[in-house]
């Protein structure tokens, strides 16, 4: 299995999403969520959101 990030980011694209700061941000949010998953499988899925809670991204479990 394998885990893909997709994350857009950038001042044109969003204000809360700009530097790395953001991002790490982002991250550690999206670590929670998936913390909550006991076992992850394929096909999980969920939204990747900023600080106000707009969705920058998303992520998925798929099979190699």
């Amino acid at each position: 299995m394998k885990l893909k990030l997709s994350i857009t980011f950038g001042p044109e694209e969003n204000d809360a999403m700009q530097d790395s700061v953001d991002l790490a941000g982002a991250l550690r949010k999206t670590a929670l969520k998936l913390s909550e998953h006991r076992e992850l499988e394929v096909g999980d899925f969920g939204k990747i959101q900023d600080v106000n809670g707009n969705t920058v991204g998303k992520w998925e479990v798929f099979d190699e």
